[in-house]
């Protein structure tokens, strides 16, 4: 009889506890990273861009990691840590990708955090699914760890001639941390109310990859991986290559 009265307690606060997650006061942000070369929409295979080196170039591939997605107060101290925070950012089919995280609690937040590549403490285990599965093609195996960024095409030396375009980086040091402040005159802060939708869109100019703080030649780096050049390529997308053009 005292059994059969604890089972029915837990059913009780069993149902309890679903009926509050049906209707809790959340919030849903949905991130969109719109990919653009300069002023142009990228276009794989089809587009030719020119670097600020003067070299033309098209593109096949543009992959990336996006992981440890965080909202901050930093007046209040509130944070919200998206937990097990790994997306895989692809425009094989469109030049939008959209992240959306769901059930989030109700705030008001001045400050977005979000990383390029993946953490030392999970890069090296390569035994994962979902974004960091292996047969995605971004990971080299478990002692190298994951690609933090993908992105392929040609170098046209010439009209006559091309060489192959590759740059994979990867590696703890170039793993980095990109953290916007918010509030400010054009860039609000992130409003979580209950039941709505927040959409950040963030920029990502790809030719950004190639110009500044570190100047990219073709003729002298064609391919990049295994290589000291990488750090230089993960400062670029550390810098200029992401931008937050709106929030509503």
């Amino acid at each position: 009889m005292k059994n059969l009265a604890v089972y029915l307690a837990c059913i009780l606060i069993l149902s309890a506890c679903k009926e509050d997650e049906q209707t809790a006061d959340d919030a849903t942000l949905k991130l969109s990273f719109s990919h653009v070369v300069g002023e142009e929409p990228l276009q794989l295979n089809t587009a030719r861009y020119v670097n600020a080196a003067g070299e033309a170039y098209s593109l096949s591939k543009v992959r990336y990691y996006i992981s440890n997605i965080r909202l901050r107060n930093t007046t209040t101290g509130e944070v919200y840590i998206e937990p097990e925070s790994y997306h895989l950012v692809g425009t094989e089919s469109s030049d939008v990708f959209e992240i959306s995280l769901e059930k989030l609690p109700i705030g008001t937040y001045n400050q977005l955090e979000f990383a390029i590549g993946v953490d030392n403490s999970t890069n090296t285990s390569t035994d994962r699914v979902g974004a960091l599965d292996p047969s995605n093609d971004m990971a080299w195996n478990w002692n190298t760890g994951y690609k933090f960024l993908s992105v392929e095409g040609t170098y046209f030396v010439t009209e006559e001639e091309s060489e192959g375009l590759i740059y994979h980086i990867g590696g703890d040091p170039n793993y980095r941390k990109l953290t916007y402040t918010l509030g400010q005159e054009n860039l609000p802060e992130v409003v979580l109310s209950a039941g709505n939708e927040t959409q950040v869109s963030v920029r990502v100019d790809v030719a950004e990859l190639f110009d500044a703080p570190n100047l990219v030649s073709f003729q002298e780096h064609a391919v990049v991986m295994f290589d000291p050049f990488s750090e230089k390529v993960a400062d670029n997308y550390a810098s200029g290559m992401f931008t937050i053009d709106r929030i509503k």
